[in-house]
Parts: C-alpha cells; structure tokens; sequence
C-alpha cells in the first residue's frame, strides 16, 4: 500500500511537471528570463562603451604615466590601453558568467532538461566549493608562514642592532674584527 502510494504520487508529480499549464508557465519565466539577460547584456555593453570612452579621454590626464624616478615605467597611453583591455576581459567574464546563470535557470524551468540543470550548474559551483574549501585549508599555514616570517624580521632587527655597535666598536669580541661586522650581518640576513 505505501509503494502503490508512493507510485500515485510520484505519477500525480510528473503530470503535474508535464501539464500544458506548468509547461507554459516555464515558457513565461524562460521568456522573462531572457528579456532581463537581453537588458544586462545591454546594459553591460553600454556601460563598457561609457568607462572605455571616458578612460580615453582621461589618457594622460586623470591617468598618468607610472615613473620611478626619471625613469617611465608605463606610460599614460600603455597604461589607458592596460586599463581597457582590463575592461574588455571583465566585460567577456560577465557575459559568460549571465549565460552560466541563464542557460541552466531556462533549462530547470521545463522538466525534461531540469536535470540537466543541475549537472550544468554543478559544473560552476564545485569548483568553487573546492577552492573555497583548499583556501580554509591553508589558512593555518600562511598563520604560521606570517609567524615564521614576524620573528625572523625581528630577529634580524636585534642581530642588526647588535652587528652595528660590534661596527661602532661598542661591542668588542675578541679576535672579531669591526670591519667584518657589515659583512658578517650581510651573510647572516642571508
């Protein structure tokens, strides 16, 4: 009685899933949904055009050329263009990113190709989710490597200290001359 129960109501679910009503209320959300991916591509597009175009005006004025020194490193224009290519590859970025969204949000809207919704979609989020999990994983050893890090620092500070009064000759230590202290503190930091 209860798998001829369970069988009733898996039956009642697929004719409800395929039912013309459910299956054109799919189509309603489909076609909502491909209105608002048409907008954000529009609005993507434009608002590329507009950043493109006022980094173009900006070049060497809003943006200047990165110097060090007397020496240029990049100029206004390498850099303007850096700065649009940049743009360029977060424009096509966002675009994949509204078709990853779009493409498996249509396909779950009708029942024959809602598993394959989710088999798409778990394309996006494992990798996430294994990143995001490596990340929380390695959190304890970059702790210790900043640690590791602090304490040599301070301890090349003291030792610093110390090679440069031995330099000063307010430290003597016996058969260690002051001009190898430099040296000796060079080969240690090392």
């Amino acid at each position: 009685a209860q798998q001829a129960e369970a069988i009733r109501k898996a039956i009642d679910d697929y004719r409800r899933g395929h039912s013309l009503r459910n299956i054109l209320k799919g189509a309603l959300f489909a076609l909502l949904a491909t209105l608002v991916l048409i907008i954000a591509l529009v609005f993507v597009k434009r608002a590329l055009a507009r950043t493109q175009g006022f980094l173009n005006s900006a070049r060497g004025t809003w943006i200047p050329a990165i110097k060090i020194q007397k020496f240029e490193l990049l100029s206004a224009d390498r850099l303007t263009d850096l700065l649009i290519l940049a743009l360029k590859m977060l424009r096509v970025a966002t675009v994949i990113l509204l078709f990853y969204i779009y493409i498996p949000l249509v396909l779950n809207f009708f029942p024959w190709t809602a598993g394959l919704s989710s088999t798409l979609f778990g394309y996006f989020t494992t990798p996430i989710e294994s990143i995001w999990s490596a990340l929380v994983s390695y959190v304890p050893d970059i702790l210790y490597i900043v640690v590791v890090i602090i304490v040599v620092r301070l301890a090349l500070k003291f030792i610093a200290r110390i090679f440069s009064e031995i330099e000063k000759g307010s430290i003597k230590i016996l058969g260690f001359y002051p001009e190898w202290a430099r040296p000796t503190y060079q080969i240690i930091r090392v």
